[in-house]
């Protein structure tokens, strides 16, 4: 994913649509109401998905996907205080995020 978001970022002018919105694929977005805008319109910019009932789809299940209580050590490989007190956060790479967010299953063992 990483690898993708740099080639579009060199192929595509800052101001496109489907670039300013990628972002929602962050987990620190997960909450943020602004999340389910952004992939609306990464769906809407994406060829072969501009479709009401893709749209649709995508929207319900961003919605379910910002109503689960995603562990931090999905998304954070460390965090902890430095000598000089400060605070830090090391993230996890998105796609490994993404990959563990695809291996969640409900109570019957079908994926989420």
């Amino acid at each position: 994913m990483e690898k993708s978001a740099g080639y579009l970022a060199k192929k595509l002018p800052f101001s496109n649509v489907l670039l300013k919105n990628v972002a929602c694929f962050s987990p620190l977005l997960l909450k943020q109401p602004s999340s389910l805008q952004m992939i609306g319109a990464v769906v809407l910019n994406l060829p072969y998905c501009n479709s009401a009932e893709t749209d649709d789809g995508v929207l319900r299940e961003w919605r379910n996907y910002q109503k689960k209580e995603i562990p931090e050590e999905f998304y954070i490989q460390d965090k902890g205080q430095r000598a000089d007190g400060t605070s830090y956060v090391k993230y996890k790479r998105v796609d490994d995020y993404w990959h563990k967010i695809m291996q969640l299953t409900d109570h019957r063992g079908e994926p989420k």
